[in-house]
């Protein structure tokens, strides 16, 4: 009849265990409703909608008001079973007995709280139970007690006092243990120097790291808060004595925030004022006084030690990772001090969470918000995560090393205790064997470490604190001190070989950013803007990788939106990170450009003139000029330590690659990134449209970069770009290489135009244009177009061989292909006008062509005019694409000469018939010129085939174009000029388009075919022009006109026929007639050549 109550028979430690688990998932579910309900996108509708209001109304009057007193849940069964048995709890003594029944206790008020903030769990359990009972005929079973509690919680913290004030004794005996660990936890800088001040103490460096209170050391100091909070608000502020007052003192001091579930806070002042005002008792209004004082404290102060703390932490954190990378064999030794260590970093990241996002609204202006705020967060989070992927790393290391430990040391201890205590022996035999079985059977195998299990190790010594720890025992816990260092230090080693990873999250887990997604992007943005913690920013995408741990089993449906919203977390962070450096690298090739185009032969002139002017020491001239800044002068400095805004880029270039390659790959849930990966396609997408940038194309102006400049700022910028690779393989070689290839091509994979696009567009938009309209012409002698009149636009500075050069460097074969192209569609429907043309005096030709008759017939051709204008057109387009081949021929000899030797040797066999236009188009790719015109070809061919044009129309071309060269003599810009070696009308380019159009048209019928025409050709085009040249002497009153310069254009025809000699021009003209054309325009003087330049440029002529 003495042992009325049997601790053993309540199994008090697994129900204490069971409970806690079930606690915490009973809160993520109604968390998750909470949140559920709160949110306009995922509330249920019918919550809302007036529709629905008279249903919703009614179930919740009908809701019942049941008062349950007999049936209660576990827990009070558990605490009140506690509370007969005279369990008394003390962390210092029997630490899993008070560490669950503080966590319980918590837990619980936390879960009664919560449940009174969901303002829709009335109707939530009416519906559930409405369902319900049309679908099974019945009400739920467990809904009248959900209704009863829900009723008698309606105001939580009411119903929690009364309740709780039963278990009084118990809480408060738990509370008052804290007080001597409460107080070593905010002396953090003592704590850092004597337990983890490695290099302090060079001497002991191989000693084990620990205490007497190896478990107490790991707990929270916010769990502590939270436990002293609840638990005097339980006890309704009943301080007998001045330590418990001293206690909670000091912990409303420390925290304002009272954390009830991931991000639901309530603030500790609304916490303890909400029960005590409706109690309306005058007693208690210098209590509430108190309390506002200290939180008004905390606010104000806390801030300040807490960022003093983490500075301390971060020293410590840094020390600590360099000597674990240098010397892996300490992991074992000094592991329990990197344990405290990051349970400290964790707690100091938790509190600034809580309280940066819930200062009171009247406390905002009055705090220092950098007190909030933690500007190198980065590196907390750093030096965290490495010194946890360390102890991973040498994950054997530390398992071989406590294994041996325990075996060696721990067993060894233990059996010295256990003959101190005989009675232990002999009442709690079972246990002691348990325990000794335990430690003398650890393997210091690997593959056996990896498979123990020390849970039963550990729950049999919980169980041994419950049943040492009620009021009278057969053996106190009390009575065998010496058995409790031992064997929390045994428990504390046992994680280290079964339960090690669970264990390590367990202490710096920081699954909790999950929620609070603002303070993790604002601190990761001001991580990467700040070139002094750029390095560490890649340990926000690595915290991802904890946000799955806050998942919970009793609620598994958020397992997967929370693993994908973590992998989306990473994955923008590593974007922003590349972001960031595509920024910093973008400004670095800007400067590169500035300081390339400073080096310019151009800038020169600027430095010449501002010397000169300061040796003759002309103020007025001296003020006009200028001030050059000369090359290299931004190297110079008074001061390294003043660092300019390229230094900065720099640097924070430097500082975010280092952070880049500090990790091959990054685990975040189930998906595997790499984060060089994402810098690669983020350089690569911001640098292939900042080429075509460069161009400075304006589409209302007409203004393009000059090909030599952009590829000049090009070399710049990629020689910048390949800075890079001295810090990271980012492989920029191949990266720059694939920007260039979409380069090549009119527009790229994004639909945006191209550097070949936009100077495609220029020449035959702009240029050809400038060209028809007149003031420019191209210059055999010279290879290029040239202004010979005022205009905006200089043709030499795009079109001579080097910018031409330049711009095949830039684009290559493929992009000039594109001009050419672009070229070749411009010519097609100058073509079909011509076809026009020759149409409409299709009868007229016929005649002239076979009888010759050119003195009546002629009048009759209309259009002659037109055909020749547009034929000049021609010509002048197929000779900028002359030069763009040629330009690319000079490219490709120097770049690739075996490739054009083979080309060449290829084109030098004798031809085939079925293959020599594929062979000509091979060899126009390189810009070899050849007898046939193969691209000209295949795009005129359709106008060719549809009517037999080979045979009717294009034969009668040749004869109209023949005849219509005379009407060149009544054209002042006629003009021949031997400097240019061309017309200044450009005449000389309709050699270009009649023996390509010739070479095209009558390819069909073979070389003969083509000569014949081009025979013909000048056969009747001679023949004309030395008609009126007869009538020019019969007539002595005809106007004076240059027929020199038609002589000299039949044998610039003549010279650039592949099938015309010589000889075919002499057989009509007579070689003196030639010879003395030329020497009549280079008898003509300087002057003459001025004043007919002058007659010209007052006119303009358009083609």
């Amino acid at each position: 009849m003495d042992r009325v109550y049997s601790i053993e028979e309540q199994k008090v430690a697994e129900k204490l265990t069971i409970l806690n688990t079930r606690c915490v998932g009973m809160l993520t579910q109604l968390y998750n409703v909470k949140k559920a309900c709160g949110d306009s996108k995922s509330r249920p509708k019918y919550f809302s909608e007036k529709n629905y209001e008279p249903l919703t109304s009614r179930i919740q009057k009908k809701f019942p008001n049941v008062d349950m007193t007999k049936d209660k849940d576990c827990t009070r069964e558990v605490l009140t079973s506690l509370n007969v048995g005279g369990v008394f709890c003390d962390i210092t003594i029997n630490f899993d007995l008070s560490q669950n029944f503080l966590d319980l206790v918590t837990s619980y008020c936390k879960l009664m709280i919560l449940m009174g903030r969901v303002e829709d769990r009335k109707i939530i359990v009416g519906l559930f139970n409405a369902a319900y009972e049309m679908q099974n005929g019945q009400s739920e079973q467990s809904f009248h007690r959900l209704t009863s509690m829900i009723v008698e919680f309606d105001n939580p913290l009411k119903k929690l006092m009364e309740e709780f004030s039963f278990h009084s004794k118990n809480l408060k005996s738990a509370l008052m243990s804290l007080t001597e660990i409460y107080r070593e936890k905010c002396s953090v800088k003592e704590t850092i120097n004597g337990l983890i001040g490695i290099v302090s103490k060079p001497m002991h460096i191989k000693n084990v790291a620990k205490t007497p209170k190896m478990r107490t050391d790991l707990v929270l100091r916010n769990t502590m808060n939270e436990w002293i909070i609840v638990g005097f608000l339980l006890h309704q502020l009943q301080f007998t004595e001045n330590e418990s007052h001293n206690l909670w003192k000091e912990a409303l001091q420390d925290c304002f925030c009272f954390p009830l579930y991931r991000d639901e806070v309530i603030v500790v002042q609304r916490l303890y004022e909400t029960p005590y005002i409706q109690n309306n008792k005058v007693s208690l209004s210098k209590r509430l006084k108190e309390i506002a004082d200290y939180t008004t404290y905390a606010v104000t102060q806390s801030g300040i030690k807490h960022r003093e703390t983490r500075n301390i932490l971060k020293l410590s954190l840094n020390e600590l990772r360099l000597i674990f990378t240098d010397q892996p064999g300490l992991i074992g030794p000094k592991a329990h001090a990197a344990m405290v260590l990051l349970s400290l970093t964790k707690n100091e990241i938790q509190w600034l969470v809580h309280h940066s996002e819930n200062i009171p609204l009247k406390f905002r202006n009055k705090v220092n918000a950098d007190d909030y705020q933690e500007e190198n967060l980065g590196e907390m989070l750093f030096c965290l995560l490495e010194i946890r992927a360390l102890f991973k790393k040498h994950e054997d290391i530390v398992r071989d090393y406590f294994g041996r430990y325990m075996t060696e040391v721990d067993l060894v201890k233990f059996s010295e205790v256990c003959k101190k205590y005989p009675d232990l022996d002999e009442e709690y035999h079972q246990f002691v064997t348990s325990f000794t079985n335990a430690m003398k059977d650890v393997s210091l195998a690997e593959d056996d470490q990896k498979s123990s299990n020390f849970d039963g190790f550990r729950l049999d010594w919980f169980r041994l604190q419950a049943y040492t720890s009620i009021a009278k025992p057969s053996v106190s816990i009390r009575s065998i001190p010496d058995l409790i260092p031992v064997m929390d230090a045994a428990i504390s080693h046992s994680y280290y070989i079964d339960g090690y990873e669970k264990y390590l999250d367990g202490i710096s887990n920081l699954s909790f950013l999950f929620f609070f997604s603002n303070f993790f992007r604002f601190n990761f943005g001001n991580c990467i803007e700040d070139y002094r913690f750029s390095r560490y920013a890649i340990a926000f995408p690595m915290t991802c990788d904890h946000f799955i741990g806050c998942t919970n089993k009793f609620c598994p449906e958020e397992r997967s939106p929370i693993r994908h919203r973590s992998v989306l977390s990473a994955e923008r962070c590593l974007e922003d990170m590349a972001k960031q450096t595509a920024c910093h690298l973008e400004e670095l090739c800007r400067e590169s450009i500035k300081l390339e185009q400073q080096v310019l032969p151009v800038n020169a002139a600027n430095m010449l003139k501002q010397d000169a002017s300061k040796a003759k020491k002309k103020q007025k001239d001296k003020g006009r000029v200028k001030e050059f800044i000369t090359p290299g002068t931004e190297s110079f400095r008074k001061s390294r330590e003043n660092l300019t805004r390229v230094d900065r880029s720099v640097a924070s270039v430097t500082e975010l690659l280092a952070a880049f390659t500090h990790f091959d790959t990054i685990r975040v849930a189930n998906a595997t990134l790499c984060p060089i990966e994402y810098l690669r396609d983020v350089v690569e997408e911001t640098f292939s449209g900042s080429f075509a940038a460069l161009a400075f194309h304006d589409p209302d102006s007409g203004y393009i970069a000059r090909p030599s400049e952009l590829l000049r700022s090009i070399w710049a910028f990629t020689g910048t770009l390949k800075s890079i690779d001295h810090f990271a393989t980012v492989d920029i070689g191949g990266l720059l290489f694939h920007s260039m290839l979409q380069h090549t091509q009119e527009i790229d994979k994004r639909g945006q135009k191209t550097v070949s696009g936009l100077y495609s567009s220029w020449f035959t938009d702009v240029l050809l244009n400038k060209i028809i309209s007149g003031g420019i012409c191209y210059t055999p002698s010279h290879k290029m177009f040239v202004s010979h009149r005022s205009i905006s636009l200089k043709a030499e500075d795009y079109t001579d061989i080097v910018e031409l050069e330049a711009l095949a460097e830039l684009i290559g074969p493929y992009g000039i292909r594109v001009i050419c192209n672009k070229i070749i569609e411009k010519v097609c429907l100058e073509v079909t006008e011509l076809k026009k043309i020759v149409q409409t005096n299709l009868s007229t030709l016929e005649q002239i062509k076979s009888k010759r008759e050119f003195v009546n017939n002629n009048r009759n051709v209309r259009d002659c005019e037109e055909l020749l204008n547009k034929t000049i057109r021609i010509g002048i387009m197929l000779s900028l694409r002359q030069l763009l081949h040629d330009a690319t021929h000079s490219v490709l000899s120097r770049r690739t000469p075996i490739l054009l030797t083979v080309i060449e040797e290829f084109l030098s066999h004798p031809p085939n018939d079925s293959y020599v236009l594929h062979k000509y188009e091979t060899a126009s790719v390189t810009g070899i010129e050849c007898p046939i015109d193969s691209v000209l070809y295949s795009a005129l061919k359709p106008k060719k085939d549809s009517a037999n044009e080979g045979q009717q129309i294009w034969p009668l071309y040749m004869v109209m174009i023949a005849i219509s060269l005379s009407d060149l003599l009544n054209q002042d810009t006629f003009i021949y000029e031997n400097v240019l070696g061309g017309f200044l009308n450009n005449a000389h380019c309709l050699a270009k388009a009649i023996n390509q159009l010739a070479s095209v048209f009558f390819s069909s019928g073979g070389d003969k075919a083509v000569l014949k025409n081009l025979v013909e050709f000048i056969s009747i085009a001679s023949e004309c022009v030395l008609r009126l040249e007869c009538r020019k002497t019969v007539n002595e009153n005809e106007p004076v006109k240059h027929y020199e310069s038609i002589y000299i254009l039949l044998d610039i025809i003549v010279q650039e026929s592949h099938y015309l000699k010589r000889d075919t021009i002499e057989k009509f003209i007579s070689h003196s007639i030639l010879r003395d054309a030329y020497l009549q325009v280079n008898l003509i003087d300087k002057d003459e050549i001025k004043k007919r330049r002058k007659k010209v440029d007052g006119r303009s002529h358009e083609y």
